[in-house]
């Protein structure tokens, strides 16, 4: 009965785990692709700003620009508004930290997962087999 418990809560770690790392991924896309997003558009704005002749044309694409910007500013997810309403210092390592968590994330998931799979006695014999190499 005891290791059927632990067996379940085993499952159940487990389980935890994967839900969190999948919802801490889903908020790093997120926001990399805020960050992507807002960074066109400041790129654009910057782009209008800096002609000396405005067309009417380009009068309307950055007003549409503008739109979309106070659409992301206002939007009605949480993870979105906080990001592009937040000052540029915190923009700046909430992107590092994202793009961090999108990289190590998984590797360090595969890693573990690799570490679980394989036989403890074939690594061991195997660093033994390079050791002895080495000593050659």
């Amino acid at each position: 009965m005891k290791k059927e418990a632990q067996g379940i809560l085993k499952i159940f770690i487990i389980c935890s785990l994967l839900m969190g790392i999948v919802l801490l991924e889903t908020i790093a896309l997120k926001v990399l692709k805020t960050a992507g997003d807002l960074a066109i558009l400041n790129d654009n704005a910057r782009f209008y700003n800096e002609q000396s002749v405005k067309t009417d044309r380009m009068t309307r694409e950055f007003l549409k620009n503008e739109a979309e910007r106070q659409k992301i500013y206002n939007s009605d997810d949480s993870v979105v508004r906080l990001y592009s309403n937040s000052h540029a210092i915190i923009k700046f390592m909430v992107l590092i930290v994202a793009g961090m968590v999108v990289v190590v994330v998984p590797l360090s998931v595969g890693y573990l997962l690799f570490l679980s799979f394989v036989d403890r006695r074939q690594v061991k014999t195997k660093k033994e087999q390079l050791i002895i190499r080495a000593k050659k």
